[in-house]
């Protein structure tokens, strides 16, 4: 009995040891707690940019078990100010520094971000230890830093010289003893349409969800793929690379969902070659749901939203792969003819071994 009770003991104590041992900070769901003085969020671009989330002046977090990340304002010359994002992921970077500090040493950073070919992250430098890019092969990858240090600070770098650059952090996880931490996934709620309105009836007027869904349904009426003002010669203008459509739980449902301004999978622009989408298409969005409100008339949307893949079902990487020719795994992305797993090619699906 007593050698159970010190088995138990000792169990505990190992908990204990790991549970200080390892420090998240979540910007994505903390946010608000972690930045108090930043009163909203920022949105939108242009004339219709919303600015709340800026950091405007160098800002340090509330302490997080004695860990703080401090952000810094922008460069002198860039373009966007560092910002809390509307929706994940919240912290986005366009220049200047972020400083993780501790109160004693760590050894080991997990940075997860978004990366695409627009978003540079692997350019970035520190000022002390080591980087590792090589996990930021996906959309959405990690960032790793080693070293012996109780403060490590990042400098946000540009695709080249004179350019600025877009670093989009989910999370960061302070490891003091090395450790690898366990990535903790990531979990979308998927809902149908009438389940969307349904969350949507519920918001204030003009707000929107502090987390994202996807929503799958089909698209009813042809979608709209904004375009520029043509130019001189041009018989169409260029694409902006977004998309607005209704989605309805049947193919021809009044019961509709608006989703406005929406980009390809991996929240990447469409281009001529994959504005294949179409009416009767069954399409899975990833976004925020909101209770739009103009005129005293109330929309419900989907916004700042993707394309993106419904575990439940992969129509919406269909639509895209039909007869391009090209070969696609089930996120949606473009694949050699090396991968290995299910792909879907001019409409069907294969497994590759």
């Amino acid at each position: 009995m007593k050698k159970i009770f010190t088995l138990i003991a000792a169990l505990f104590a190992v908990v204990a040891v790991n549970a200080q041992n390892e420090v998240t900070i979540d910007f994505n769901k903390d946010y608000k707690t972690l930045f108090p003085t930043i009163t909203g969020e920022s949105s939108g671009t242009g004339a219709s940019a919303v600015h709340d989330g800026d950091f405007t002046t160098t800002t340090t977090s509330t302490p997080v078990d004695g860990v703080t990340v401090t952000v810094s304002a922008k460069e002198e010359g860039a373009t966007n100010d560092n910002r809390i994002w509307s929706s994940d992921p919240r912290l986005r970077m366009y220049s200047g520094t972020i400083t993780i500090k501790a109160a004693t040493n760590f050894k080991k950073l997990m940075m997860t971000v978004n990366t695409n070919d627009a978003l540079v992250a692997s350019n970035n430098t520190v000022n002390t230890g080591t980087l590792n890019f090589e996990a930021l092969a996906k959309q959405k990858g990690t960032i790793v830093w080693e070293g012996d240090a109780n403060e490590v600070v990042m400098s946000i770098k540009g695709a080249e010289e004179g350019k600025w650059g877009n670093t989009q952090f989910h999370s960061i996880v302070v490891s003091f003893d090395g450790s690898t931490p366990t990535p903790q996934p990531v979990v979308i709620e998927e809902i149908n349409v009438a389940k969307a309105l349904e969350i949507i009836g519920a918001l204030d007027d003009g707000a929107k969800t502090d987390k994202e869904y996807k929503v799958t349904g089909y698209i009813v009426g042809d979608p709209d793929f904004q375009r520029k003002t043509p130019e001189e010669g041009q018989e169409v203008g260029d694409l902006y690379g977004n998309v607005n459509l209704y989605l309805a739980d049947t193919k021809d449902g009044a019961e509709t969902l608006y989703v406005f301004r929406a980009k390809d999978f991996g929240n990447k622009n469409f281009t001529e070659e994959t504005i294949t989408l179409k009416a009767g298409d069954q399409v899975t969005f990833q976004g925020l749901l909101q209770k739009y409100v103009k005129d005293n008339q109330s929309t419900p949307e989907l916004v700042s939203g993707y394309l993106a893949e419904n575990t439940s079902g992969i129509q919406n990487v269909t639509a895209k792969a039909a007869n391009s020719g090209r070969t696609y795994n089930l996120a949606g992305q473009e694949v050699g003819k090396n991968f290995k797993g299910i792909v879907v090619k001019n409409g069907k699906k294969f497994m590759t071994k």
